[in-house]
């Protein structure tokens, strides 16, 4: 396996004290290794029902975690997937393969035959190469710029998408340059999956077509939006997006019949009362009781239910696995170590006392490699991790320091859900484990 062969020879110089920064393993996991095994997977991901493919990649993806958190090889597949901050293969690749079904059939698992997916427009209805090309726009910073642009007899055309307790909707308000009254508005409902993306576009083609039918006799068409990403994309010649081609064809249409269209941006809520009335009329569209103006599901949003499946995948591999209780008695819950990662990237001496997989004789006897599992303190207690924070008096003073800190904040100095709530507690509470670690091998005399 390519993977597999790579993996081999990044080991040579990836040694959990020395070697390639366990970030850039990682940036080499996600960027190298998950795109080759992923490759054709809306093909061969069938295959993943079969538990003997799905524990091969789960191994691979292991080899690689132990690797990102520095830890031991013996440390088990869940702890090590999960304090690495990665999602499990299988489940990847499963994400892979729904993503690339919608984009080429426009079908996904996550939703009915009959809900479309939006896909980009094909190259039958684009316009000829000769034709094409992108629209650009003005930014407009005050009303005295706005006006320096309106000719005789322009109108003003303000857009806006909204999406609200997951309700989208778009709309535009007309006014004439010479009163800055509103004399129209139209609201249009989209599906509730859509992206206030597709809403903004939508409002704008809305508006373009509007302009094609009841502003003949204008001299000027200036349509305004806040969403400067909307008029990115029809800026872009090329594009393919559904909205953009029709947006373009529109106002490449308005222009051969002597409708000067133009296109402006603006910052939103800075005073501009026909940008404000947009936004609440988009707003109240959203919450409209009529049939869908526009259902095509995008793209994003089936990127978001994968994402949200590999997520629970995670979590289940973490608290359905019993084979890393050590790190579920520290950390419970999957929730709890994504809290203490966004704060702590595990190392060499955290990733020991997360898992317990180190250099305490309780772990050295477990493999043969000690003849006690007892502390040189007294000889009679089990040394694990727990004794040599709390109780073992070779590490007496770095432990008084920490404790003395986190009492003075009224926290539990051995919580970590506590600690992680102090940066100064944090780093005192690390220091703390680093200097026991650091200690340990003179300390047992292995």
């Amino acid at each position: 396996m390519k993977a597999k062969k790579i993996f081999n020879r990044m080991s040579l110089f990836i040694r959990p004290t020395w070697g390639v920064h366990p970030g850039n393993v990682k940036t080499i996991y996600e960027q190298v290794i998950e795109p080759i095994i992923s490759y054709g997977a809306g093909i061969w991901h069938p295959a993943l029902d079969n538990t003997y493919v799905r524990e091969r990649l789960l191994s691979l993806q292991r080899s690689f975690a132990v690797k990102i958190i520095q830890g031991f090889r013996t440390i088990s597949t869940a702890a090590s997937i999960t304090l690495a901050g990665l999602t499990p293969l299988p489940d990847k690749v499963s994400a892979v393969a729904d993503i690339e079904k919608s984009k080429l059939l426009g079908v996904s698992s996550f939703l009915p035959g009959d809900v479309p997916i939006e896909s980009f427009c094909p190259p039958s209805e684009l316009p000829h190469p000769t034709e094409r090309g992108g629209i650009e726009f003005t930014e407009v910073s005050s009303a005295t710029d706005l006006a320096q642009m309106a000719a005789e007899n322009t109108w003003f055309i303000y857009t806006d998408g909204s999406k609200h307790d997951d309700r989208v909707g778009a709309a535009f308000v007309l006014q004439h340059s010479a009163g800055n009254r509103t004399t129209a508005r139209k609201k249009f409902k989209l599906h509730d999956c859509c992206s206030v993306y597709q809403a903004e576009l939508l409002a704008i083609r809305e508006a373009c077509a509007y302009s094609l039918q009841n502003l003949r006799t204008a001299t000027k068409v200036i349509i305004i939006s806040d969403c400067k990403s909307a008029l990115l994309e029809l800026q872009n010649a090329c594009s393919r997006n559904r909205f953009a081609v029709s947006i373009q064809k529109s106002i490449s249409q308005a222009r051969s019949v002597g409708i000067a269209v133009e296109l402006a941006w603006i910052k939103a809520h800075v005073g501009f009362s026909g940008n404000e009335e947009a936004d609440e009329a988009a707003k109240s569209a959203a919450n409209l009781h009529k049939a869908l103006d526009h259902g095509s599901i995008p793209i994003s949003h089936i990127k978001l239910l994968n994402k949200q499946k590999c997520i629970k995948a995670s979590e289940q591999l973490y608290s359905k696995t019993a084979n890393c209780a050590y790190t579920k008695n520290l950390l419970p819950t999957y929730d709890n170590v994504i809290e203490y990662l966004k704060h702590v990237t595990p190392n060499f001496a955290i990733t020991q006392f997360l898992t317990g997989h180190g250099y305490t004789k309780q772990y050295l006897h477990r493999f043969k490699i000690s003849a006690t599992d007892t502390c040189p303190c007294d000889g009679t207690t089990i040394q694990n991790f727990q004794h040599l924070l709390q109780d073992c008096p070779r590490f007496a003073i770095p432990r008084y320091n920490h404790t003395t800190l986190s009492h003075s904040y009224n926290l539990d100095p051995y919580n970590l859900l506590n600690v992680i709530t102090k940066e100064s507690t944090l780093n005192s509470f690390h220091n703390l484990i680093t200097h026991i670690v650091k200690e340990l091998k003179n300390f047992n005399k292995t």
